[in-house]
């Protein structure tokens, strides 16, 4: 028996025995001596006056608690507390029980205390409630100002919100969700003193027919506005110099209990991406394509690409050179019986340049590369969904229609050791899908039907001016031809898949039995086409190995035997899909065909155990198994880009994914404090490698070669989220470190590789005095890898950020930011500084803002970062925006 399996049993055996430890369930009521519900109160259970609490609950306003506890314990000590009456103490059993506690009045003076209007965190139940007023700053504007605020939340780069390092599930409004996940556009627009709170529903199962029968490890934020009926928005437009700036938007907002719409109207050319508030940040459309028996649709974009520089690790408005302009339009209605229309559209255009350079380093081939680029690439896209959903106890149905068309072209220019290379991309895509759901109770039986149905199409076009790989690709031609033709790249991609399946779930007491039984397939046509050129003209096609006509067809029959136990503060799912995977794939021009035909067997554990209401232990352990896709099944050379060619004229690849992980999280809203640690070890082992040959302008040939391999990694993190009330401080730390494995193939030799990734960030938002609010972040990167024990040159990135705020009156606001970048690479370290101006005059009574911003003073041009691959060392640096100042009025309405 393997390690694996061992660890694997062990996991399922250990948590049975503590299924029969005893549950206890206390409830009642707090009331005055006029026998009044008592709003507030903190009802605590702990061993005993000194040691720690076990569990807790804030009484509602009827005075009503809740709280549940296992311990092996005999009796408990039972406290209640409020601030306006006398603390109430009572020894009970261990037993479950209904105590009805009557508080009386406190007649003690007090002196010198001050008494909070509002608290910062309650908790009801599984919700945490954060009071807005209590949190916001002078200087927050809209939503997502005052969430980065909140302790136990974090918001990340691309605006996605966290909760104990695990993206929420669901973001609402009034309990309704109009945006499926596009909340970036209500964080950033939505304003803040129309929201009255902030909810975050913790285990949330979002699916009311299965809340209480399948358990959930995910969060759920919901938005509470002061008013019923709120027609709100913003609206800012701005004009500024170096070269000629502008920015314009408008987002109304409309929420009531029937109906709710957000649309907006943007553009830009500051640096602002303002498409970023239209992306889907929920793990549920990932979930959705990606299941775990089907696999989900495997298609293909981007089979072709031009140079590009990686972009820096800044904020886009320092380096990001655009011209945007958005529209979107996001309405859900209400309709009779409990039925719900979305209509979520946008169109988008954008023209973005980008000018830098990469200086390459090639370790083993002592090859070393310079580029200079100029690249601008035009975006147009448009999507529109509709989506009919009805959300009740008695039964759940969705459905789905996504329309999108994408029509994006990119030129650049790159000047490789002095030598010119012009390149254009046009790569069109169009998609046309549809899911739908519908989930009903037949007896105790809760079955669920899902159909999933896509088509997607990309055909895209590379040219060079250049022949790139003169040695291959001249010796497979008209040998009279010259270096100075160059060659066309063609590609035509289609898609059609669909995926039908039945779930069955049968909850019986703590047990639930869940099962799924379906099956996916789809059919995928690939044709590429390599030309040479002469002034855009084609003039003669290269032979058969550089040619694809690929039918590519995978099905998958799966069946799915899952079991859930719920006691005793314990929550153990088990999952057990068992398929038969099918793949086929030929190329009728290369008269190439292979086949593959398996069962797969891919077992899923995950265990919960809840100590108390504030310590919560996560385990799991999983088998995936990944199969090659159709871009990594073509037999004829493709060239990816101007510096890679490859093939995959072997068997199918065959990847095997084993995977443990654990973590630890504590809370107390009492105390504002939370904090999580985790563990994650992965092995991967496949059938192939890629063996790469670097010639010597530092193109890659690559073909994949069978040879069985096996690479892992482990990873370590710990984060901790406070408030210190006394201060108004909100602290988040967090640190990351993995350790990983590879063998990588060389010009046929074999290599082993080694990383190193460490990273840690700290924030701290306060309140120096009631005129200075104070933000400080930093963040620490370092990168160290080893090639065959021989260590690559290190990379680290250290970055500071220091924002203070000064209130010079209730309607003057002045700003200081300051960023100091640290880059550490080859024994050399470049530094970056950046520092912006912000002042603000509000007109109070017609709540308009007028401000005045002046940003990059320090007029730094370009900004550097180092890295390291599996065998080259690379430093990229990027053009900045120059210093620019610019005005802007900006108003709620």
């Amino acid at each position: 028996m393997s390690r694996f399996i061992i660890i694997f049993s062990t996991i399922i055996l250990l948590p049975l025995a503590s299924l029969l430890a005893q549950e206890v369930e206390l409830s009642g009521k707090i009331l005055t001596t006029d026998s009044e519900g008592v709003f507030g109160a903190s009802v605590m259970i702990s061993m005993s006056e000194n040691t720690g609490v076990l569990a807790y609950d804030i009484s509602k306003e009827d005075g009503q608690y809740h709280i549940s506890i296992v311990s092996d314990a005999d009796s408990f000590l039972l406290k209640v507390t409020h601030i306006s009456y006398q603390t109430y103490m009572l020894k009970i059993a261990n037993q479950s029980q209904n105590q009805n506690i009557v508080l009386e009045a406190s007649e003690q003076e007090l002196e010198d205390i001050v008494i909070e209007e509002t608290q910062l965190i309650q908790q009801r139940g599984d919700t945490l409630v954060f009071n807005i007023e209590a949190l916001k700053g002078k200087d927050d504007r809209v939503l997502a100002d005052v969430l980065k605020r909140l302790p136990g939340i974090e918001i990340t780069e691309n605006g996605s919100i966290l909760y104990e390092g695990k993206t929420i599930i669901k973001y609402y409004i009034e309990g309704l969700d109009l945006l499926e996940g596009r909340y970036g556009l209500a964080n950033n627009n939505l304003p803040i003193d129309a929201v009255e709170s902030v909810e975050l529903i913790q285990d949330h199962q979002p699916i009311q027919i299965l809340d209480g029968v399948v358990a959930s490890d995910r969060a759920a934020v919901n938005v509470r506005l002061k008013s019923k009926l709120t027609l709100t928005g913003r609206a800012k437009l701005g004009i500024g110099a170096a070269p000629l700036l502008w920015e314009a938007e408008a987002v109304p907002m409309l929420f009531s209990k029937k109906q709710q719409a957000i649309g907006g109207i943007k553009t830009n050319n500051v640096g602002q991406d303002v498409t970023q508030e239209l992306r889907v940040l929920t793990p549920e459309e990932f979930e959705s394509l990606l299941k775990q028996q089907g696999g989900g649709p495997q298609y293909k974009s981007n089979w072709l690409a031009t140079a590009m520089i990686p972009s820096p690790l800044l904020p886009p408005n320092r380096w990001l050179d655009n011209r945007v302009f958005m529209l979107t339009t996001n309405y859900l209605k209400a309709l009779g019986k409990d039925y719900e229309l979305k209509v979520l559209a946008s169109y988008t255009t954008d023209k973005q340049k980008q000018q830098g350079g990469t200086n390459t380093e090639f370790i083993a081939q002592n090859i070393k590369l310079e580029e200079r680029l100029q690249r601008t690439e035009r975006i147009n896209r448009a999507e529109a969904n509709f989506i009919l959903s009805k959300n009740i106890k008695q039964y759940y149905l969705k459905n789905e229609t996504q329309w999108m068309h994408n029509q994006n072209r990119t030129e650049a220019h790159v000047l490789q050791n002095q030598n010119p290379l012009f390149q254009t991309l046009e790569n069109p895509s169009n998609r046309l899908r549809n899911k739908l759901k519908l989930m009903l109770p037949i007896g105790k039986n809760v079955i669920t039907f899902y159909s999933h149905n896509e088509y997607y199409n990309s055909p895209e076009q590379l040219a060079l001016s250049k022949i790139p790989f003169p040695e291959i690709l001249l010796a497979h031609s008209d040998t009279s031809l010259n270096h100075n033709i160059g060659v066309l790249q063609k590609t035509s991609y289609q898609s059609l898949y669909s995926n039908q399946q039945a779930d069955f779930i049968l909850p019986i007491r703590w047990f639930v039995l869940n099962s799924s039984v379906g099956f996916d397939w789809q059919n995928q046509g690939f044709i590429s086409h390599l030309n040479h050129t002469t002034m855009g003209e084609n003039s003669m096609d290269l032979d058969a190995d550089f040619q694809n006509n690929l039918q590519f067809n995978r099905s998958n029959v799966y069946v799915n035997l899952g079991w859930e136990v719920k006691k005793n503060n314990w929550v153990i799912r088990l999952k057990t899909p068992l398929s038969w995977r099918s793949m086929q794939a030929h190329d009728s021009e290369l008269r190439q065909e292979r086949s593959l035909s398996r069962p797969v067997f891919e077992p899923n554990l995950y265990i919960t155990k809840s100590f108390n209401s504030n310590l919560r232990l996560r385990l799991s352990a999983a088998e995936k198994w990944r199969f090659a896709h159709i871009g990594q099944s073509y037999f004829g050379f493709l060239l990816h880009n101007y510096r890679s060619l490859k093939r995959y004229d072997t068997p199918f690849m065959v990847r095997r994914v084993r995977s443990l992980t654990s973590s630890l999280s504590y809370k107390n809203p009492i105390s504002h404090l939370f904090f999580l640690i985790d563990y994650e070890l992965s092995a991967a082992k496949q059938n192939l490698l890629l063996d790469t040959e670097i010639n010597s302008q530092g193109a890659a040939v690559e073909k994949a070669v069978v040879l069985e391999n096996l690479g892992y990694r482990h990873k370590w993190g710990a984060r901790a989220n406070f408030y210190i009330t006394p201060i108004k401080a909100t602290c988040k730390i967090s640190t990351n470190y993995s350790l990983g494995y590879s063998p990588i193939l060389i010009s046929s030799s074999l290599n082993q590789t080694q990383s190193e990734v460490w990273n840690a960030q700290a924030e701290l938002l306060m309140s120096l005095t009631e005129r200075i609010d104070l933000n400080y972040k930093a963040q620490w990167f370092d990168y160290k890898s080893f090639l065959n024990e021989e260590q690559l040159p290190l990379s680290q990135l250290h970055h500071h950020k220091l924002l203070v705020n000064f209130f010079l009156s209730d309607w003057q606001f002045f700003g200081i930011e300051g960023e100091f970048f640290f880059n550490y690479f080859e024994g050399q370290a470049v530094n970056n500084q950046f520092l912006n101006l912000k002042y603000r005059y509000t007109w109070q009574k017609r709540n308009i803002d007028f401000e005045l911003q002046a940003t990059n003073l320090l007029n730094t041009s370009n900004f550097t970062k180092a890295q390291s691959s599996d065998f080259a060392f690379t430093t990229n640096y990027f053009l900045l925006r120059p210093r620019q100042l610019w005005a802007t009025v900006g108003f709620n309405f």
